[in-house]
């Protein structure tokens, strides 16, 4: 416990908080150029992947932000609202009103959001 605890504050040191933008369920290791049928057929390619539900209660004790679209292609609200909740605090989720997972019709609420955001998480360590 206590070298895990160590790796803990090291980390903590290290990180002032995680920035999650338009955060999948399933996320790739690796991407390569022949992967990009798959951006088109929003498939994912053949690479290792990731579950994010497997990951979120372990970023704890680090700040976490998550923005996301609300018409996201690769995620529903449902999903990215599931996500969040299985986070542990400090934690926060701002859902941003756009068309698309780029966040287009609204990349203003978006750039806002992640400026709001990073202050936030500095306000966190202190």
């Amino acid at each position: 416990m206590a070298w895990l605890r160590q790796q803990m504050q090291r980390t903590q040191a290290t990180f002032q908080g995680l920035v999650a933008i338009g955060t999948p369920e399933d996320n790739i290791l690796a991407w390569h150029w022949a992967d990009i049928g798959a951006e088109i057929t929003k498939k994912l390619p053949h690479e290792p992947t990731f579950k994010s539900a497997d990951f979120m209660a372990k970023v704890s004790p680090i700040s976490l932000l998550m923005i996301a679209s609300t018409s996201d292609e690769y995620i529903t609200p449902e999903a990215t609202r599931a996500l969040f909740a299985a986070a542990h605090q400090p934690k926060r989720l701002v859902m941003i009103d756009a068309r698309d997972h780029k966040y287009s019709g609204n990349t203003a609420a978006f750039f806002r959001a992640l400026r709001e955001g990073l202050s936030w998480i500095e306000e966190q360590r202190r």
